[in-house]
């Protein structure tokens, strides 16, 4: 994950002819800030600017989704200081509009893939390791699979080495990059959206929030000359939300990749699937990995959402709340279900009445309301179901998961 960067150079507007000094900077915490020796905006202005152009020393930059933050006025040197706030930086070649932003192509790394595949092209023979030892790199096979009708998709294991001859140092470290290849042109926020996606599979399988690492976009219509005309490489860098320095590296995740090897294909192009059929469910679900560690009366109510909504999308009966999660425990039962929820009509009444009451704060209902570790229980039964459901419906058998997420969620 890029911790910072910083660009110096000249800005201005695609329609304008006059460039003005400044610097382009970004770190995780505050995201990306544009700072102008002048100001696009006048001070009653405060409007925004989809595109601003920049040139530096190293590339040509592109800022997309430029906000008006403030502009500062130092009237004794007759300074004039303007700050916006991008929310992308295109790094590697100017467009003029949003809807020129587009490729045929985006790779990204992922914070746990590597893991998760538990693939390496490593072997270190250490028998003799005070005398004599050997590192061998032999580099994995790709792996393909059709994401969806529009999109091949592909994971390819890499392995960057850098010598520093000064200390006598090699480093040599393994990366799984995946791109998704299109045969027409995308705009470049869909493919993010549908990197999005394809990291919710990821961060479900590995039981810890996943987010991307680096993201780049080619096309075929940019060439790089320097390079052999090789494709251009255009960076794209961006305050992800998904970020947290607590996160974990994956060492025991729900379902490992191992398990799934060979139905990996279809499951990946199922999910792309049913996640656009049961977005809503998805996103709840998906948010409990944001802060698994803290719980609130919010995280309840969120998961009992993406149950009612899953059952909605899916099944689509007009019935009461606690005849839905009765109809989700039949459907959708396994060794998990079967071991937390013993007394079914109790477990749907406890559901019913705490969403009731946390949501509405009925004052008939508080006297069986739930707090604390008794909420808190309760509410990782519900996250199970939720899981449960999700997972089958996606088209994964019982035995990938049901053993495990006990362990996972306790």
């Amino acid at each position: 994950m890029i911790d910072e960067v910083e660009y110096q150079g000249k800005w201005r507007l695609p329609e304008s002819d006059i460039w003005y000094d400044g610097v382009v900077r970004f770190t995780l915490e505050e995201g990306i800030i544009l700072e102008l020796y002048g100001t696009f905006n006048s001070m009653i202005d405060h409007s925004s600017h989809d595109i601003i152009l920049g040139k530096t020393t190293e590339r040509e930059i592109t800022l997309v989704n430029n906000h008006y933050r403030s502009t500062k006025n130092f009237y004794d040197n007759n300074i004039v200081l303007g700050f916006y706030s991008p929310t992308f930086i295109i790094i590697g070649k100017h467009f003029n509009t949003i809807e020129d932003i587009q490729f045929r192509q985006v790779s990204f790394s992922l914070f746990n893939l590597f893991h998760w595949t538990g693939i390496t092209g490593l072997k270190f023979d250490d028998t003799n390791v005070r005398k004599e030892y050997s590192i061998n790199y032999h580099k994995p096979d790709d792996i393909k699979f059709q994401y969806h009708s529009d999109c091949e998709g592909n994971m390819t294991f890499i392995s960057p080495i850098h010598c520093e001859d000064k200390n006598n140092k090699i480093e040599l470290k393994e990366e799984c990059v995946t791109s998704f290849n299109y045969q027409k042109k995308v705009p470049f926020k869909d493919l993010l959206m549908e990197m999005t996606i394809f990291q919710g599979f990821l961060t479900l399988m590995t039981f810890e929030q996943s987010y991307p690492v680096s993201v780049s976009f080619r096309d075929d219509d940019f060439i790089d000359v320097k390079r052999g005309n090789e494709k251009l490489v255009i960076r794209c860098i961006y305050k992800n939300t998904f970020y947290n320095s607590r996160y974990k590296i994956c060492r025991s995740p729900l379902i490992r990749f191992n398990d799934i090897k060979e139905v990996f294909p279809q499951l990946i192009q199922n999910w792309y699937v049913k996640y656009q059929q049961i977005e809503p469910t998805m996103i709840l679900l998906l948010n409990y990995f944001l802060d698994k560690y803290n719980f609130s009366n919010k995280d309840f109510v969120d998961i009992i959402k993406g149950l009612e909504s899953f059952h909605r999308l899916t099944i689509n009966t007009n019935i009461k709340l606690s005849e839905r999660l009765k109809d989700l425990i039949r459907k959708y039962s396994n060794q998990y279900i079967t071991s937390q929820i013993i007394d079914i009509d109790t477990f749907c009444d406890e559901v019913v009445d705490n969403r009731n009451y946390h949501t509405h704060y009925i004052q008939d209902l508080k006297s069986k309301s739930l707090s604390g570790e008794m909420l808190f229980n309760l509410h990782i039964k519900q996250t199970g179901l939720l899981i449960s459901c999700v997972l089958s419906y996606v088209g994964f058998d019982n035995e990938f998961f049901e053993e495990n997420l006990s362990s996972k969620l306790y």
